[in-house]
């Protein structure tokens, strides 16, 4: 994490839309918990990891799903063990930062924690937020809502490029292709009917956006630790290919 800080002190100020996706193993706040004294020991809730988090807020970075939904758990984890999610015994631990940039662009955030409920699901869920391609002029009041001013030393830059340039999307991939397996429905089956794997997920979001010419128009849900969760157009090309 103190790595981190480092690298998204530079992103902050960028002078373009930055989201900082991901698992990040810290449970924000007591609100971001299901009440409880079984994680008393556990690094998730420990004050410096969570110190460390209110670092990036203090950079500048803003939370956008507790920006929008202020007094709702939005819990985005439950582990399988002693029926937690029976219980709603939740913990948000996937985060979606926006730099200021990207902060001014925030319409909607979300958890899909519906498909917590499928068989065979990931103990992470879907988080997700919506980006408009321009800034809204309202969106001011979204950042006020984070409650975390950026410190002035911390503050970021002016922007002063045109807003009419389209969004970067930029993925640290060291551990998404693992990852990307949570993403894959069960129903997507390789020769001898075995389930796909990361790889498979990893080279869907990859052809996605060049089939049909999306690119300037994509869309997705980040789950653990960033996970691509295709698209229905997505999951049908890829079960003819799987098949192959």
């Amino acid at each position: 994490m103190k790595r981190l800080l480092v690298h998204a002190a530079a992103l902050c100020v960028l002078d373009a839309p930055v989201v900082l996706a991901g698992d990040f193993n810290v449970v924000p706040t007591n609100a971001d918990i299901y009440p409880t004294k079984s994680y008393m020991d556990n690094a998730l809730v420990q004050p410096e990891p969570r110190a460390l988090f209110n670092q990036l807020l203090d950079q500048g970075w803003i939370d956008s799903i507790r920006a929008l939904h202020l007094n709702k758990p939005m819990y985005t984890f439950w582990d399988y063990m002693r029926n937690r999610w029976q219980r709603d015994a939740g913990l948000r631990l996937d985060h979606l930062l926006l730099n200021p940039r990207a902060a001014n662009r925030l319409v909607k955030s979300g958890v899909d924690r519906e498909v917590r409920g499928l068989d065979n699901a990931s103990d992470h869920v879907p988080a997700w937020i919506v980006l408009c391609d321009a800034p809204v002029a309202s969106q001011k009041s979204v950042r006020n809502a984070a409650k975390r001013p950026p410190k002035k030393s911390a503050r970021a830059a002016p922007c002063v490029a045109s807003d009419s340039a389209r969004p970067l999307l930029v993925i640290d991939g060291d551990s998404f292709a693992h990852r990307s397996y949570h993403a894959l429905p069960k129903t997507i089956l390789l020769r001898g009917r075995k389930p796909a794997g990361a790889i498979l997920g990893f080279a869907n979001l990859l052809t996605a956006p060049l089939s049909g010419g999306a690119a300037a128009g994509c869309s997705g849900r980040v789950g653990h630790s960033g996970s691509s969760y295709p698209s229905p157009r997505g999951i049908s090309r890829l079960s003819e290919w799987a098949r192959i």
